[in-house]
C-alpha cells in the first residue's frame, strides 16, 4: 500500500470535486496550462502536513518568493476558493478547502478555513509595524488572518461493530502583517515525510545545501552523487564548504577538475542535485516535483527517469510529478517501469470543472508507442 492510493480535492483553489484514484509510486499529471497540475501538488502537500501553517506558508512562497507579510497573506487568500465566499463589499473574506484521501497514513479529510481579521497594534507591548512608505507607526489598525486547520486521522483501534476509530486533531493561528517574528509556526500533530521541487528550486542556494546536509546525516548522500555520475561519470563525491565571511557552499569532488563550486556546471546537475538531495531526505514519503523535465537534457531523461524509479523503490518514496513534455512521459515509459507503478493522469478544465483522465502504464504504451497519439489534451 502506498502513502496515497486516491485523493479527493473537494475545494482547493480553482479545483473542484477532482478525484484521482488508483495511484501508482509514479504519478504524473499532465495537462494544458491553468489545467490545475501544480495545484494537485499544492493540495497533496497540504493534506500530508495538515497542522503545519508553515506548509500553507511554503505553498504562497513557491509562487512567489516575496518576504512581504503583506504580499504572504494575500496570496495564501487566494489558495481558498474565491466564488461565492464574499458577499456585500466591505464584509471580511472567509474562506474553506477540503481534500479527503485513502492510503497507508492514517490521514482521512483535512479541512482549513482561512477569515480575514482586523486588529489594533497594543502599544503598551511596543507593537510597531512599518508602513509601505516607510513611515513607522506605532498603535493603529492592522489586517491579519485566522487559519483554522482539522484533520481527520484513522487511528489503530477498531470500533466496536467495525471500521476504524478517528479522532479530529485541530490547530488554530492568528498571522498578521505587523509584528515580529515568523508569519506562521509549526503545530504538533501527524505529518508525513514530503518535499516539494519547482521549476527553479535548484536556483535557490539554501535549498540544496540544506537537502545535502539532510541527506548526508541520513548517510543517503551516495544516492545523490549515483544520479550526478548519469550526468558526469567523473564526478567522486560531494561536500559543503565554507570559506571566512561566506555561506556555505556545495564542491563537487571531479576527478579532472578537482575540487569544484557546483554553480559552474550548469542548471542540468544542480537540478539533479536538488531532486537526488530531497528524494533522499522524504524516505518513506512522498517527493513532488513540478515539471521534472526542467533544466534537464532530453537525451538524459531516460536514464534520470530509471535512476528516479530505482531510487524511489529503494527510499520507499512515491512520486507525484507534472509535465507539459511528450518526451519526458515517453522517457518515463522508456525507463522501464513496472506496470503497476506508473499512472498518468491528464486534467482537462471544462468550464468551472475539471476532468479527470487516468492512463494506465499498459494502456501508455499503446498510446504511445503503437498509436502515436497525443496525451496531453
Amino acid at each position: 500500500m502506498f502513502s496515497l492510493e486516491s485523493l479527493a480535492i473537494h475545494k482547493f483553489r480553482g479545483l473542484r470535486d477532482v478525484e484521482l484514484r488508483d495511484f501508482g509510486r509514479f504519478n504524473v499529471l499532465v495537462g494544458l496550462n491553468n489545467s490545475g497540475k501544480t495545484s494537485v501538488l499544492e493540495a497533496i502537500a497540504t493534506y500530508a502536513r495538515p497542522l503545519r501553517p508553515s506548509e500553507w506558508i511554503d505553498v504562497v512562497r513557491r509562487r512567489d518568493n516575496s518576504n512581504s507579510r503583506a504580499v504572504l497573506l494575500e496570496g495564501l487568500r487566494w489558495i481558498f476558493p474565491q466564488q461565492d465566499e464574499r458577499s456585500d463589499k466591505g464584509m471580511f473574506f472567509a474562506g474553506e478547502t477540503k481534500i479527503s484521501g485513502n492510503g497507508s497514513i492514517p490521514i482521512r479529510e483535512v479541512v482549513a478555513q482561512f477569515i480575514e481579521l482586523e486588529g489594533i497594534f497594543d502599544d503598551n507591548e511596543g507593537d510597531q509595524c512599518r508602513s509601505e512608505d516607510g513611515i513607522l507607526d506605532i498603535g493603529g489598525v492592522r489586517r491579519g488572518a485566522r487559519l483554522n486547520l482539522k484533520a481527520s486521522i484513522e487511528g489503530s483501534q477498531t470500533k466496536l461493530f467495525g471500521g476504524m476509530l478517528r479522532r479530529e486533531e485541530s490547530f488554530q493561528i492568528d498571522m498578521w502583517e505587523g509584528g515580529r517574528g515568523p508569519i506562521a509556526q509549526n503545530a504538533a500533530g501527524f505529518s508525513l515525510n514530503v518535499a516539494t521541487i519547482t521549476p527553479f528550486s535548484h536556483r535557490i542556494h539554501n535549498i540544496d545545501v540544506e537537502a545535502l546536509s539532510e541527506a548526508d546525516f541520513a548517510d543517503t548522500k551516495q544516492t545523490v552523487v549515483d544520479l550526478l555520475q548519469i550526468f558526469d561519470p567523473d564526478i567522486e563525491d560531494l561536500d559543503i564548504l565554507k570559506r571566512p565571511r561566506s555561506e556555505p557552499v556545495i564542491y563537487v569532488r571531479h576527478r579532472r577538475l578537482g575540487k569544484t563550486p557546483l554553480s559552474t556546471f550548469g542548471d542540468g546537475m544542480r537540478r539533479a542535485l536538488t531532486m537526488g538531495a530531497n528524494l533522499a531526505m522524504v524516505s518513506g514519503g512522498i517527493l513532488l516535483v513540478d515539471e521534472i523535465e526542467s533544466a534537464i537534457h532530453s537525451a538524459a531523461l531516460e536514464s534520470t527517469f530509471r535512476w528516479l524509479q530505482e531510487a524511489c523503490h529503494n527510499l520507499d518514496v512515491q512520486l507525484f510529478t507534472t509535465t507539459h513534455s511528450l518526451e519526458a512521459v515517453d522517457a518515463l515509459i522508456a525507463a522501464g517501469a513496472a506496470p503497476e507503478d506508473l499512472v498518468v493522469y491528464r486534467l482537462d478544465r471544462r468550464d468551472s470543472n475539471t476532468e479527470v483522465k487516468r492512463f494506465s502504464h499498459d494502456m501508455l504504451r499503446v498510446l504511445r508507442e503503437e498509436l502515436g497519439q497525443e496525451i496531453r489534451s
